[in-house]
């Protein structure tokens, strides 16, 4: 019995692919005749497609924007902090002075 399974299922699979050989052709053409006939699909779709770029070049300029303010509050910290250890390398250096002195 498992051998009959086996042809019936070896002559199954045989005979799907002879029928779908030519599916990719004809889905082709039916595309290609689908453009022609409705040529204002395609400008939906870049009208769509530019909309889509607009977007994400102001989401990435939005980013940009974002970081520079960052960079920009990172480096004011950064200045403050540089203060502050000057500040407190001058104070050490005044007390050492001092200790030396006495």
């Amino acid at each position: 019995m498992t051998r009959i399974e086996q042809i019936r299922q070896r002559r199954e699979r045989a005979f799907y692919k002879n029928r779908m050989k030519g599916n990719k052709e004809r889905q082709i053409a039916l595309d290609k005749k689908l453009v022609e006939d409705n040529p204002q699909l395609l400008k939906m779709r870049e009208v769509e497609l530019r909309i889509k770029a607009e977007k994400a070049a102001k989401k990435a300029a939005k980013e940009a924007e974002s970081d520079d303010e960052m960079d920009v509050s990172e480096d004011e910290e950064m200045e403050s902090e540089e203060e502050e250890e000057l500040k407190q390398k001058i104070v050490l250096k005044n007390k050492r002075k001092t200790k030396v002195k006495f």
